[in-house]
Formats: structure tokens, C-alpha cells, sequence
């Protein structure tokens, strides 16, 4: 399993108690710029307190795996189809793997240019 499968399992349940957006952003956060281990039960937990109200609830979506199927393991499909880093965003027919925001902008502007101030 990939080392942040109970991160996912945490994220899920926070989706399903109707706090993912702000759950998520905290995982991301913790792991991209504090470098901590979402994989573990005790930092999943940490983290949560104060945005998550059942934290039981969570330790246990965690250990029995509740939310599984709707976990999308990074493993064959994902190299099939050409994702080998996460995160990948595809932008028209560009792969941008772990690009800053300042590239990812770049990008969908030339695709999807931004709408006049004036449009109807």
C-alpha cells in the first residue's frame, strides 16, 4: 500500500463529516511543507483536532480501511497511463508533475484564458 493509504482513509472520513476541504489542506500542508509522516495514526489524529469532531470516528475509518474503495492505489493503472509522481496534473496534453503554482498557472492560462471583467 502507498505510504499515505491512511491518509486517504482520514481524508475520506473527513469528506464524509462534511470537513474534507479543511482537513485536506492541513494534510497537504503537514506533509508538503512541515515534511511530517501522514501515514501515521497519531499525526492523522493530531492534525485533526479541532477540524475533525469524532476523532474516534476517524481511528476507526483508519484501522478497519472503511473507506477502501474509494482510495485509487498509485500503482499499475496510474504508470499506464503515464502518472509516476504525485502529484501529476494534466493540462491539456502536458503531464506537469510536483510543478509550483506559478507553472500550473501558466499553463491552464494558455488553454483556458482568463474571461474579460466585461464578459456578459
Amino acid at each position: 500500500l502507498p505510504i499515505s493509504f491512511n491518509a486517504h482513509q482520514a481524508a475520506e472520513f473527513s469528506k464524509s463529516v462534511g470537513v474534507g476541504d479543511e482537513y485536506i489542506e492541513i494534510l497537504y500542508r503537514a506533509f508538503w511543507e512541515r515534511g511530517e509522516n501522514i501515514n501515521e495514526l497519531e499525526v492523522l489524529k493530531r492534525l485533526a483536532t479541532g477540524v475533525v469532531d469524532d476523532l474516534a470516528g476517524l481511528e476507526n475509518a483508519i484501522q478497519t480501511r472503511q473507506f477502501h474503495d474509494n482510495v485509487v492505489l498509485f500503482d499499475d493503472d496510474a504508470y499506464n497511463s503515464g502518472i509516476y509522481n504525485v502529484p501529476t496534473f494534466l493540462v491539456g496534453d502536458q503531464r506537469l508533475a510536483e510543478q509550483p503554482y506559478v507553472v500550473l498557472r501558466e499553463a491552464v492560462s494558455k488553454i483556458a484564458p482568463p474571461k474579460s471583467s466585461n464578459s456578459a
